[in-house]
């Protein structure tokens, strides 16, 4: 599967939306290629002849989209039509509209509203997930799950047999009701779930927006992260150490207690940014010894082949945690020395 997703591809045409505020493909509009797009507001009223990676505070996709859709958000709503699939990740989730695929989701509230249809299976996880419209079969995890008058379930229906079900009369499911029993003592967890592929979805988008805002910055750290891997890692090591216990030292003196919660709140934003930095340097470091060039520009192959990797690692018992780890931590000192130079650099300059 890694192999696949190493492989090298000859040619594609993409197009990279990114703002603060609103990102739009207007309705007369046609994207030729894969459209990513991040920004508080995603609208697709057009059309896109590719595949859509998007991330916002809330997407709208009330066009076409004649590719797949892979989507994080506060608020998704898809009243328009997919050629292929939908995975998407975030608070409120609707589709109104057509998914010719199957639709793979994870989200607080989740639904299938009355004029919504999936020609696909229905793979589910969330809070509450309600069904109005069609789909193939479908499989959910949630604490509740409501069938309306006009659900129609082409297939099984497969739900936890501690999730509230409800069906309104007039909903019809051509296939068996399975209701799965949920293990008493947790199990050892050996395979991916489609819970995995959602946040796949989430941080290969994450990783394509931290590629596209900081293009130059991105480059230095993959390049970095792999020629100083050693001395990257003593520098994480040392953060993790010696952050929290300066944190500790300032929050005894009583004063130092702001400084002290400034300074954990940073400490967990690095954090997060050396995850995403390792995730991104081994997935380049993968595709470059693929392509037999270590000196590839980050780009999507890269992310998804390191979120490939994140996913895989932790299913390998020890090596694979302690690779993880390693991985994680070298990111986040490469990240450090990155801005320490650049710290320096501007200080010999005097523009600080």
């Amino acid at each position: 599967m890694i192999g696949m997703l190493l492989a090298p591809v000859a040619t594609y045409a993409a197009t990279f939306r990114s703002g603060q505020e609103n990102v739009t493909v207007p309705k007369d509009e046609t994207v030729t290629g894969d459209l990513y797009a991040a920004g508080r507001t995603v609208t697709i009223d057009g059309t896109v002849n590719g595949d859509v990676f998007a991330a916002g505070g809330t997407v709208t996709i009330t066009g076409t989209v004649n590719g797949s859709v892979q989507v994080a958000g506060g608020q998704i709503d898809v009243s328009g039509t997919v050629a292929r699939a939908v995975r998407a990740a975030g608070g409120n989730i609707t589709v109104s509209g057509t998914v010719n695929g199957d639709f793979v989701v994870a989200g607080g509230m989740v639904t299938l509203a009355n004029e919504g249809k999936v020609q696909g299976e229905t793979w589910a996880t969330g809070n509450m997930i309600e069904v109005g419209g069609s789909t193939g079969s479908a499989t959910v995890h949630a604490t509740q799950l409501h069938l309306a008058q006009h659900a129609h379930i082409q297939g099984d229906l497969t739900y936890d047999d501690q999730t509230d079900f409800k069906a309104d009369q007039g909903a019809v499911i051509t296939g068996q009701t399975i209701k799965h029993a949920l293990p008493t003592q947790p199990a050892v967890r050996r395979f991916i779930t489609a819970t995995d592929i959602v946040a796949a979805v989430l941080w290969v988008i994450v990783l394509l927006v931290f590629i596209y805002v900081f293009p130059n910055k991105s480059a230095n750290l993959v390049t970095t992260w792999r020629t100083k891997f050693w001395a990257n890692l003593g520098w994480g090591i040392g953060a993790i150490i010696l952050t929290p216990l300066v944190a500790l030292l300032l929050a005894v003196t009583g004063v130092g207690i702001p400084l002290a919660a400034i300074l954990m709140l940073a400490y967990i934003v690095v954090l997060f940014l050396g995850y995403v930095v390792g995730m991104l340097a081994v997935g380049m470091f993968l595709l470059g010894w693929w392509r037999k060039d270590k000196n590839l520009i980050p780009d999507w192959p890269g992310a998804v082949a390191g979120v490939a990797v994140f996913i895989v690692l932790p299913l390998i018992p020890i090596i694979g945690w302690l690779i993880l780890v390693a991985t994680v931590i070298a990111g986040l000192g490469a990240l450090l020395r990155f801005d320490w130079q650049l710290y320096r650099r501007f200080r010999a300059d005097n523009t600080l």
